[in-house]
């Protein structure tokens, strides 16, 4: 709002616009980094579906480093819903603060419906724990490996599963989150093994055929991961949540 004040001596009056002047450039300096900011997130969340690469293998079998993605066949729907299941794509989706501030430690992982192609949000890596194993070799079913992904900003983490604490606590009984982590720990270590219970003992340290129909398991706990609709939170992209099953 303007202030007119009058001049001494005279009819006169002169505009006053000092004292609202100032606000003035805050508020443009605001509405300016509000715009920056939202064209920032823009690029950003574009840049997560920008085509990822995976690998390629010849010989039909995956191999430490190898660059994947998951798909999740069946997601239970919730509970007494009639339509049937459907297919999800592991994804790294990270919120509109952490891609704002380039921070991705406790990012939640999340399966998408809408993209099964690779891109940069769903591309992860086979990546060995010890001098054992080497990228190229074998990866066979029981072998331990961290699975990796690459942020945006060029960060790697490691999908991770913490054990329950006031931070990291289930939302219901028998679950657990899971989550992308800065650095490698027990909580990040994971296998395969083979859908069928009743072939498991056969195919351990079989190696693993690309398109095999496998469950993830952590080695601490021996627990699989899950994608159930049930467990669902919105996301940048409205994808559902990943759960650690404690069975």
């Amino acid at each position: 709002m303007e202030r007119f004040v009058a001049t001494k001596g005279t009819n006169e009056f002169q505009r006053d616009f000092e004292p609202q002047s100032g606000i003035h450039q805050d508020l443009r300096k605001a509405a300016e980094r509000s715009r920056s900011a939202e064209k920032n997130f823009q690029e950003l969340s574009a840049a997560l579906l920008e085509e990822g690469d995976v690998s390629v293998c010849p010989d039909g079998l995956l191999h430490f480093g190898d660059t994947v993605i998951i798909h999740a066949p069946v997601v239970q729907p919730h509970k007494g819903a009639p339509r049937a299941s459907f297919p999800c794509t592991l994804s790294a989706t990270p919120s509109k603060y952490a891609l704002l501030h380039n921070t991705y430690d406790d990012v939640s992982l999340t399966a998408s419906p809408d993209h099964h192609q690779p891109v940069v949000k769903n591309v992860f890596t086979i990546t060995p724990r010890s001098r054992n194993f080497e990228d190229g070799s074998i990866l066979c079913y029981g072998d331990p490996f961290d699975l990796t992904h690459v942020a945006v900003s060029g960060e790697r983490l490691y999908v991770t599963s913490p054990v329950g604490s006031a931070l990291h606590s289930a939302r219901e009984s028998r679950r657990q989150e899971v989550l992308l982590k800065t650095e490698s720990s027990s909580h990040s270590a994971w296998r395969l093994q083979t859908h069928d219970p009743s072939l498991r003992l056969t195919f351990e340290g079989q190696p693993v055929e690309v398109g095999s129909r496998i469950q993830l398991v952590q080695t601490m706990t021996n627990q699989p991961m899950v994608i159930e609709e049930e467990f669902s939170t919105n996301t940048i992209f409205g994808v559902i949540n990943i759960e650690r099953k404690l069975d």
